[in-house]
Parts: structure tokens; C-alpha cells; sequence
């Protein structure tokens, strides 16, 4: 476990370990960040979190999860015998003043929908294709609210644009 930081210098992007030092801060340009609150970390627990409830309670199996395509990035890709879900996960601090569904609006609708058309056709997937959304709100620690939002939006709220 160790910090990790920039060098001083702006042309040398180096990063380079501190010897014996915690891991519960990095620096990012030259400025201290607490890692264990940083909005990645909150991402990837809220993806986690979504895996283990996608499993426990929809009967589904997770085939990828991060999948990047040049039109951006689907966090869960989950499947059953009929549907294909590609799933958006947000996860917020109660404490945030807009909620995660605000930021799923229709311009990150269209490029979750570009990338799935990929994932699709790079993967031959025959099965209907499903759009989710996961919103998980933390309530410090270990708590937490989850809300699924089936079918949350789909390719006939965009016939202008395919």
C-alpha cells in the first residue's frame, strides 16, 4: 500500500511509488486526493454492488462488465434466455444534490446505445437487446439504497437519430 504522486514536473508524467505510505491518498497534480472517496472508487463499489444484486435477485449471468467501444462505455452486460441488458450503473453520496438518473440523459442514452450496437454485432448476439439503469445511493459505510429501472429507455425514443 503505498501513495502514489506526480512528479514535480509538468513534462515528466512519471508516477512513482512513495516508499511505506498508506494507500488512502494519491496525488493527481500535484494536489492531494483522498482515494477511498474519489468518484471512481464510489463507481466501482456501486458496479459491484450492482453485479451482486443483478445475480442474487434476476436470475442472470454477467457476461462483461466495462465494455469501451469508441462511443463511450457500458458498466454491466448481463443476459438471460430472452434479453440481453446492457446496464448503467450510478451510484451517489446521499448527500448530492442531483440524482444519478439526472445524468443518464438522452446524449448518454445515445452512446450507450451506439456501443451496445457494437457489442452486438462484434459478439453475433441474437437475443433482445434491453437497456437498464441502476441507481444505488450510499449512506456512508456498509448501507446503501438500490433501485433498478428495467427497460429504462430504449432504441424507439431515438428514431431521429438511427
Amino acid at each position: 500500500q503505498r501513495v502514489w504522486y506526480c512528479a514535480p514536473y509538468r513534462n515528466d508524467k512519471k508516477i512513482r511509488p512513495l516508499p511505506d505510505s498508506p494507500q488512502k491518498f494519491s496525488y493527481e497534480n500535484n494536489r492531494k486526493v483522498d482515494k477511498m472517496n474519489s468518484s471512481k472508487n464510489i463507481g466501482n463499489i456501486g458496479e459491484n454492488i450492482a453485479c451482486k444484486y443483478i445475480l442474487k435477485t434476476q436470475n442472470r449471468k454477467i457476461i462483461e462488465r466495462n465494455y469501451h467501444s469508441r462511443y463511450g462505455e457500458i458498466d454491466i452486460i448481463s443476459c438471460d434466455d430472452k434479453y440481453i441488458n446492457f446496464i448503467e450503473v450510478k451510484t451517489r453520496k446521499l448527500s448530492t444534490l442531483v440524482g444519478g438518473i439526472y445524468s443518464v440523459d438522452k446524449n448518454k442514452q445515445i452512446k450507450i446505445i451506439k456501443t451496445a450496437e457494437i457489442y452486438l454485432m462484434e459478439n453475433n448476439v441474437e437475443l433482445q437487446p434491453k437497456f437498464d439503469v441502476v441507481l444505488i445511493t450510499t449512506y456512508g459505510g456498509e448501507k446503501y439504497n438500490i433501485e433498478y429501472i428495467d427497460n429504462a429507455f430504449s432504441l424507439e425514443d431515438f428514431d431521429e437519430v438511427f
